[in-house]
């Protein structure tokens, strides 16, 4: 508890992290000027579902890229790791706290924007439904960033440095290896033997959480957050630390 305690008022007091946050916020407020500006509560519905509904599609790697760097990059040049483990909290003990962080921190986030597109769809008279809507892509997509943070988690560790883990993340997020993996399955002898990698791959089971169907969720709790963590602890166990 100390640990996560410490390494989040760190965190917090990061600017990059502070700004980023307050730039997601002004662009949900800035998205949300044409609903305040439309006639008529359907047309304001309507709009405020569009246009935040399409932002909130690249919140997570807004907010995801400045979680990521602030807990996992720095942890190697602040030398906070070093200083955990010195004072005798084991690795595997570490490993958690460092993804109990991102979850709090990202939690945390999406708090901020909730109540920053509640106040906007009360300016903008937007309905129940709009709201409710948003409110469930928004908080869907934090799934999403967490499960890509806890596999990237396994990069950070095995390199001791988060610049190719955060590229990782990014290709997750953006849903590039998507495209990679659905034009694979495009080749004729696969496509002829009905043969999908994509069932092999995070983005598939967890796309289909996230459209809404419940029993893809501890298919997603246990691969892409308890697995990684432990494949983490693996590899993390007797590394040698290289600062």
């Amino acid at each position: 508890l100390n640990c996560i305690a410490a390494d989040l008022r760190r965190v917090l007091r990061k600017k990059t992290f502070i700004i980023m946050l307050v730039i997601v916020a002004l662009l949900n407020i800035g998205a949300a000027i044409p609903a305040v500006l439309a006639h008529g509560a359907e047309e304001s519905s309507a709009k405020f579902a569009l246009i935040i509904g399409a932002l909130n599609q690249f919140t997570g790697i807004f907010i995801g890229i400045p979680v990521f760097l602030a807990v996992f990059s720095d942890d190697f040049k602040s030398r906070a790791m070093q200083t955990a483990i010195g004072f005798g909290l084991s690795r595997a003990k570490l490993i958690v706290c460092r993804f109990l962080e991102v979850v709090l921190l990202i939690a945390e986030c999406y708090v901020v924007l909730s109540i920053v597109v509640f106040v906007m769809k009360i300016i903008a008279g937007a309905d129940m439904n709009a709201f409710t809507g948003i409110m469930k892509n928004l908080w869907l997509t934090e799934i999403e960033v967490l499960c890509h943070c806890s596999v990237c988690m396994i990069i950070v560790y095995i390199m001791q440095n988060a610049v190719l883990a955060l590229v990782s993340f990014i290709l997750l997020m953006s849903g590039f290896l998507d495209g990679i993996v659905m034009a694979i399955e495009m080749i004729p002898f696969l496509k002829e033997h009905n043969i999908k990698p994509s069932c092999l791959f995070a983005n598939y089971s967890l796309s289909e959480a996230v459209s809404g169907k419940a029993y893809f969720w501890p298919i997603v709790f246990v691969a892409y957050i308890i697995v990684p963590i432990i494949i983490t602890m693996i590899v993390f166990r007797k590394k040698e630390l290289e600062f």
